[in-house]
């Protein structure tokens, strides 16, 4: 009897747990963040209101992408990652459904406070994402640029929500903006070695599995020596802090660079996790460098 009412009690817990799992916090927050450093860098502070609507359509944007890409993919899940919500029953799928359909509706609505091209930008990017899910997450480096693109576009959408399109204001974005896309291609990339597995099985044509380890581990350090060389531009053309060259340097230049270096030889899955890992923290460090600029 015990044994039942301690498992009702929790199973409220877990589905709860569940659902913010499938929402990615450490990834939907940053993205909404991005979205008020774009805003910053073009129009400075205070932030006006409107900076503030973006961000918060941005994160249900983001959410919906995670939500709706973890509903299409339970199949793969089950075999890469069978502790995620989903393949491990905590969050029914239905559920999930409706998480994603709930977050499109927020984002159609927080956009409706910046004008009617926002709100058909953010309807456009959802479309864009469930295209991702349905098929180009299965094509080799399709998704991957997709989802690179639309980071890097996070610092233009703070941008364009408080200036508009304006040239002066695109132009302290753009530089950061590209030096975001490169890296999160980077990473993206480098993820697909991760879900060989299951997208051997599932029969999808992704970067690793059709190029291999090697091939991967390639396009990574090509696209980390982009990354690196994009992220000196702004020192010299937008004239960012010495503190924004050091941390990009540090927290983002260096574990690009051992990330390359430590799988051009041994590309095992333990050690791409780690890497993995690595840059996640990275992807942080990124953004700090950006509020030191």
């Amino acid at each position: 009897m015990m044994q039942q009412l301690s498992t009702h009690c929790t199973e409220p817990w877990r589905a709860a747990i569940g659902i913010v799992r499938l929402v990615r916090l450490s990834n939907s927050i940053p993205a909404s963040i991005l979205v008020l450093i774009g805003a910053y860098l073009a129009d400075g502070w205070p932030l006006a209101p409107a900076a503030c609507y973006a961000a918060a359509a941005m994160w249900c944007v983001t959410a919906f992408g995670y939500a709706s890409n973890d509903y299409f993919d339970i199949h793969e899940d089950s075999i890469n990652k069978p502790d995620r919500p989903l393949p491990n029953g905590a969050v029914p799928t239905s559920s999930a459904a409706g998480l994603a359909i709930g977050l499109g509706l927020g984002a159609i609505l927080f956009s409706l406070h910046l004008g009617p091209l926002p709100t058909v930008a953010a309807l456009v990017v959802m479309a864009l994402l469930t295209l991702y899910n349905l098929r180009l997450k299965a094509t080799p480096g399709g998704g991957n640029l997709l989802i690179a693109l639309l980071a890097g576009a996070t610092l233009l959408v703070g941008s364009v929500a408080v200036r508009g399109v304006h040239g002066d204001a695109l132009a302290v974005v753009f530089l950061p903006g590209c030096v975001l896309a490169t890296f999160v291609a980077a990473r993206e990339i480098l993820k697909t070695l991760e879900d060989v597995e299951g997208d051997q099985r599932a029969g999808k044509a992704t970067v690793a599995t059709q190029l291999g380890a090697p091939g991967v581990v390639r396009i990574v350090g090509l696209l980390s020596a982009l990354t690196i060389a994009l992220s000196l531009l702004p020192v010299v053309w937008l004239g960012y802090s010495n503190a924004y060259l050091f941390t990009i340097s540090l927290g983002v230049s260096l574990p690009l660079v051992f990330t390359t270096f430590s799988l051009w030889h041994d590309a095992s899955p333990q050690r791409v996790s780690y890497c993995l890992a690595l840059l996640k923290g990275s992807y942080f460090a990124g953004i700090l460098a950006l509020l030191l600029s």
